[in-house]
């Protein structure tokens, strides 16, 4: 994709972040998840849902490249269960609009 940065997260997940489907405001997202349960997907409203393996990566086009085309997701619920997840995140840089405080929170750490 030829991008210069990308916003990297790794996190513990131990609760039920992310639990409703929604599209990212970003361009592109890669995520995988190295423990526990995976990211949940679908390709159109009412779909059934489906599920990244473990170790599995997904990448992901945002609202800020695929408009209303973007892919729809969310974490999996796990409160309750015992269960947490590593997961790691990658993002393309986000539009022009918001860039340069992007770039300044990149800096900043």
């Amino acid at each position: 994709m030829d991008l210069t940065d990308v916003m990297l997260r790794l996190e513990r997940v131990m609760g039920d972040a992310c639990k409703r489907w929604h599209a990212d405001y970003v361009s592109v997202r890669l995520i995988c998840t190295y423990r526990g349960a995976a990211t949940r997907w679908i390709e159109q409203p009412g779909d059934r849902q489906r599920a990244l393996a473990t170790g599995t990566v997904g990448l992901f086009k945002g609202r800020v490249l695929a408009g209303d085309d973007a892919i729809v997701h969310r974490s999996p619920p796990i409160v309750g269960t015992g269960e947490d997840r590593l997961l790691l995140v990658l993002d393309g840089p986000p539009p022009e609009d918001t860039a340069a405080l992007w770039r300044r929170a990149m800096q900043d750490g």
